[in-house]
C-alpha cells in the first residue's frame, strides 16, 4: 500500500494542478514531486515549449475527493475478501 502514499509537498501540487482549468506549468523545482504524482496515476504530464505542464487524471480527483487512490481503496477491498 505504500505504493500509494501521497506526500504534503505532492498533495500540495496536486490541489495546486486541480484548481486551474488549464495545464499547469512545472517548475524545475518541484520536477520530481510532478514525476511522484505521474508515477501514481493522479496527473499527467506533457512537454509544452520549454517543459512540463500538467492536468490532474481521473484517479487525482478522486484522490482529490476521498483521500485514497482509488487503487489503494480497490486493493483493501479485495484484501477484505
Amino acid at each position: 500500500m505504500v505504493k500509494y502514499a501521497v506526500s504534503a509537498p505532492q498533495v500540495d501540487l496536486l490541489r495546486e494542478i486541480a484548481a486551474v482549468s488549464d495545464a499547469v506549468r512545472i517548475t524545475p523545482g518541484r520536477t520530481q514531486v510532478a514525476w511522484a504524482l505521474e508515477q501514481r496515476g493522479l496527473i499527467k504530464r506533457t512537454w509544452r515549449g520549454s517543459g512540463h505542464v500538467a492536468v490532474v487524471t481521473a484517479d487525482g480527483r478522486y484522490y482529490l475527493k476521498h483521500g485514497k487512490h482509488p487503487r489503494q481503496v480497490q486493493a483493501e477491498g479485495a484484501a477484505g475478501r
